[in-house]
């Protein structure tokens, strides 16, 4: 009898008491992997201790709208505990899909992780 392995398709690092979420995929779009990254990202939020939250979109060059769904919901985790979810590194062609989804007047976005992580430090509301 084979067991499935359930994939991890974020990396999660602790910078000060800012956690940074990296993708391990280029492309987010099959269902599968839809679920899998909801789960990580609901199981993230819910987390003590992840009220300071950056998605780090690098790498990622597709991605379908439920994604973003997805990110709103995290987000509405986050702020419901006190914190804030900002995302950054987002490729032209994503933020199509965000520009779509109308994410940017909910979210921060950022040019870079370090612009994210100091904005943390300078005390941006979400």
């Amino acid at each position: 009898m084979s067991r499935r392995s359930r994939r991890q398709w974020l990396e999660i690092e602790q910078i000060g008491d800012v956690h940074v979420a990296k993708f391990n995929t280029r492309h987010i779009l099959d269902e599968d992997k839809l679920q899998g990254i909801g789960d990580q990202l609901l199981c993230l939020g819910k987390q003590a201790g992840h009220q300071r939250l950056i998605l780090n979109l690098d790498g990622v060059e597709r991605l379908s709208t439920e994604v973003v769904g997805k990110f709103l919901t995290l987000h509405r985790t986050v702020k419901s505990k006190g914190g804030r979810l900002s995302l950054c590194n987002v490729r032209p062609n994503v933020f199509e899909v965000f520009k779509i989804c109308a994410i940017s007047k909910v979210l921060l976005l950022y040019d870079t992780e370090q612009e994210a992580l100091q904005s943390f430090d300078a005390g941006v509301l979400a």
